[in-house]
């Protein structure tokens, strides 16, 4: 069982519980757990449980989220004994019995070596550029310079404009003049899976027989903002994995684990035989390209050791 405390003076005043279906907390009569402090949103948070992980999204609060005083910007994932502080005063203790939550584990950090800091890297992203919406913002350069990829298998990959590619621990990179390495450190929140529909609110319908052959569109559902994508094989790829995505949908895989698409079942069906993995490599390059140029986040398209996938809210295949 997972309960959010609600504490006052260090005491437990009220508890609820947290389960698969969401749960709100704020002013507002209708939320399940209701706190009459006026520092705290009428609709200030919602949580949820998927697995052994529980989850918290701040619903664009006036006056913030703070889990052990780091502020939240949207879906956090949350661990037993987890203080999370709702505006100025108002607080709850995340409280689960032993093996109902995922215990911290090492975690890894970005090291900036020439400033000499640490940045915990608590998502399945982090990106470094000069865009407001950076991870690690720098002065100059792309918006998006690079996007670190952690997988849950322990997996790094360093993305850029350029290159895309594993990356080990204590390996030094640079992006501008900086120099950076991941490394692995006690006490460092793991890294956890930003739902596919928080992180990539895309829609994507993709057909092998469209006016060109092969067609895909990749819509943005909060701006509307759409691109066709019908240059050969890179709608060909994307009708694929987005085929794989729908599959594995249907199957009821979890989300985290959906659409991871083989490299050899990708590349037969791309150009109907094995390939080489650099040539794959070229060609996700080159949509991720096409899509950065259309103002899509190209890192939807996730690679890792000998598989491929794409992380979308909904999927069209026809």
């Amino acid at each position: 069982m997972v309960e959010l405390l609600l504490l006052r003076a260090g005491e437990t005043v009220h508890a609820v519980n947290v389960g698969e279906v969401a749960i709100h907390v704020g002013r507002a009569p209708g939320n399940e757990l209701v706190v009459s402090d006026t520092t705290v949103s009428g609709h200030h948070l919602m949580a949820w449980k998927e697995g052994s992980t529980v989850w918290i999204k701040d619903l664009a609060s006036t006056n913030g989220t703070f889990v052990n005083e780091r502020r939240i910007r949207s879906v956090s994932a949350v661990q037993n004994g987890d203080r999370i502080r709702l505006g100025t005063t108002c607080v709850l203790q995340v409280r689960a019995d032993a093996g109902d939550v995922s215990p911290r584990l090492r975690g890894r950090v970005l090291e900036d070596l020439r400033a000499g800091t640490r940045f915990p890297l608590s998502h399945d992203r982090f990106s470094i550029g000069s865009g407001a919406d950076a991870d690690l913002r720098l002065p100059d350069g792309p918006e998006r310079a690079a996007t670190l990829i952690i997988h849950s298998d322990g997996e790094v990959r360093l993305g850029t404009d350029e290159d895309e590619g594993p990356l080990a621990l204590g390996v030094e990179f640079s992006v501008g003049d900086r120099a950076f390495r991941v490394s692995e450190v006690e006490d460092a929140q793991s890294a956890t899976e930003v739902p596919a529909g928080e992180r990539y609110p895309y829609r994507m319908t993709a057909t092998l027989e469209g006016q060109f052959g092969a067609e895909a569109t990749l819509e943005d559902i909060p701006s509307r903002r759409m691109h066709k994508i019908d240059s050969g094989n890179r709608a060909v790829i994307l009708f694929l994995l987005g085929r794989r995505f729908e599959e594995d949908r249907l199957r009821g895989v979890p989300p985290e684990e959906r659409g991871w698409c083989p490299d050899d079942e990708v590349m037969t069906g791309v150009w109907g035989r094995h390939g080489d993995e650099n040539k794959l490599n070229v060609l996700l390059h080159r949509l991720r390209a096409e899509l950065r140029v259309a103002g899509f986040d190209p890192w939807f398209i996730e690679k890792k050791q000998r598989f491929v996938r794409i992380r979308v809210t909904e999927v069209a295949i026809r």
